[in-house]
């Protein structure tokens, strides 16, 4: 029993960080819309870069659990 709510938790967590890279993407891209000059672009580009690396961290964490 105690795995099964481990692996609910672990599940809830990797949602949640899909949601986070989603949300940080989206962000990125209203950034670039909105001001559209260059350190604006170069803070989105920052901002996605992290967002892609938490969607990886996600990503682990569901290969993790499949173990």
């Amino acid at each position: 029993m105690k795995k099964t709510d481990d692996e609910s938790k672990l599940f809830t967590i990797r949602k949640r960080l899909e949601m986070l890279s989603q949300h940080m993407t989206i962000v990125a891209n209203a950034m670039v819309a909105e001001i559209g000059d260059d350190e604006a672009k170069q803070h989105a580009e920052e901002l996605a870069g992290a967002a892609q690396m938490v969607w990886q961290w996600s990503v682990k964490l569901q290969e993790n659990v499949q173990k």
